[in-house]
């Protein structure tokens, strides 16, 4: 795709391979290679690619952001349409998530934890919420966004965006088999239990976990039923803040999925695995309660701003759609030719769309835009903003800047009737230094929306 990658394929004729300068380990390394490569890939899986999925995708928002406030369509600026806010708004977030995942699993690798399966999730979601991001602002700088060159901030990250999905277990896979379909029976409480005790052959460890197993399903089924009827409230009656508020549909959605996990694993067996219709949308009601886990953990720790909370509503009503979607689709298709499978349809019905009541609350979105749109000083320390003035992020970050100064100019103009800043000028309307200030700002905006241009001659040199 055009991005330097360290991965790629060695071709040599009688190389000697040097054991002690060589050899990861020296000696004691030789064999150890295939664990070395297992432990590099779950540090690619949970530490460098959502890393790598953040700084792509904050940068993506910004450039976004910023290209739609210079940018003019119908004498207004782009980020005046409502139809570019919803998609600024996703933008930032799903970059915010990103974020709160990577710190998430990050801080747990950091203290010694190998968490497979959690690594597995971020890296899929980081890596997807990334793609989401950057094809919004190809959307957004349009024109922009499809003429190759130097003014173009966006095609690099977009060329790049499949390499993310692709690479450490392509996300087809990952979704499909590891993160449902790896965890079912290491992460149960009970059924790897189950299985040591028959290969070890001990009726004793085997008969304890069983009744374990079986008073646990029993347990969530009652808890199911309770928790169906408020959707999760009574486990939070009072929420006082919106973490409660999330975590009581948390509780309701982990009891309800344990349920129906139980539930496949006697219906289908050690067939549930190759049932990759079922363990994707399992994998999906899994990763999005981490997700949501993530972002409340976030908000908390940085101790319940309220400029944050409209991002976290947006992020996790989101999420839970996407939960209640997974819901309906895994209870339409699953077997339910037996009591159980009639108690569960019930449960359903009674929680139809109860888990989320708003999925897209549009004052969220005005909220997430004016807490950016009005920060400079969160601009400046998320991305890196270069010093020279010919560099486009410059140019964009100047233009971004300069124009809350010349809006309010422009207000003035045009409430006085006036067409164009000369007049009002002649006019005694506006000053000599508002009109330079509106002259700049108009000759910088000008720049930046020209794209590169080539001449043919250049093409046909790269073709031979």
């Amino acid at each position: 795709m055009g991005v330097p990658f360290i991965n790629s394929p060695l071709w040599g004729k009688d190389v000697i391979i040097d054991v002690e300068d060589d050899v990861i380990g020296g000696m004691r390394g030789v064999g150890s290679g295939w664990k070395m490569l297992m432990e590099c890939l779950a540090v690619g899986r949970g530490i460098s690619l959502p890393a790598i999925s953040y700084g792509g995708s904050i940068l993506a928002s910004y450039v976004s952001m910023f290209h739609a406030n210079v940018r003019k369509q119908f004498g207004l600026p782009l980020a005046k349409f409502e139809a570019i806010q919803e998609k600024l708004a996703d933008c930032f977030a799903k970059t915010y998530a990103i974020d709160a995942m990577r710190t998430f699993v990050a801080s747990a690798v950091g203290v010694g934890h190998t968490p497979s399966v959690a690594n597995a999730i971020v890296k899929y979601h980081a890596t997807e919420h990334s793609r989401d991001v950057i094809n919004h602002g190809m959307d957004i700088l349009a024109g922009s966004a499809i003429c190759m060159g130097e003014n173009n901030l966006l095609a690099n990250l977009y060329l790049a965006s499949p390499i993310g999905i692709t690479v450490e277990g392509a996300n087809v896979l990952t979704r499909s088999l590891l993160q449902f379909g790896q965890g079912i029976i290491r992460c149960h409480p009970f059924l790897l239990k189950q299985v040591y005790a028959i290969k070890n052959n001990d009726l004793s460890s085997f008969d304890k976990n069983f009744w374990q197993h079986v008073y646990s399903f029993t347990s969530n089924a009652v808890r199911t039923f309770v928790l169906t009827l408020s959707c999760g409230k009574f486990s939070r009656p009072i929420p006082i803040n919106i973490v409660q508020k999330y975590n009581a549909k948390l509780n309701y959605i982990s009891t309800r999925f344990a349920l129906l996990a139980d539930y496949a694993l006697i219906t289908y067996g050690g067939a549930l695995k190759r049932k990759e219709f079922l363990s994707s949308r399992f994998a999906d009601i899994s990763s999005y309660s981490f997700l949501i886990t993530s972002v409340l953990k976030k908000f908390t720790s940085h101790g319940f701003k309220k400029d944050e909370q409209p991002i976290v509503e947006y992020i996790c009503d989101l999420y839970l759609y996407k939960i209640q979607e997974a819901f309906e689709q895994i209870s339409t298709n699953i077997s339910r030719s037996n009591p159980l499978g009639s108690f569960l349809n019930l449960c359903r019905a009674f929680s139809r769309k109860k888990i989320v009541h708003n999925h897209l609350q549009f004052k969220n979105i005005e909220k997430i835009l004016k807490y950016f749109t009005e920060n400079d000083t969160i601009s400046r320390e998320e991305i890196f903003i270069p010093s020279n003035k010919d560099e486009q992020l410059n140019k964009l970050f100047v233009a971004f800047t300069q124009g809350k100064i010349v809006l309010p100019i422009e207000r003035k103009i045009k409430e006085s009737g006036y067409k164009s800043p000369q007049d009002a000028l002649q006019a005694g309307v506006i000053k000599q230094g508002e009109f330079d200030e509106i002259q700049s700002y108009t000759k910088l905006c000008n720049e930046i929306v020209q794209v590169n241009h080539f001449e043919l001659k250049s093409f046909i040199d790269n073709e031979n």
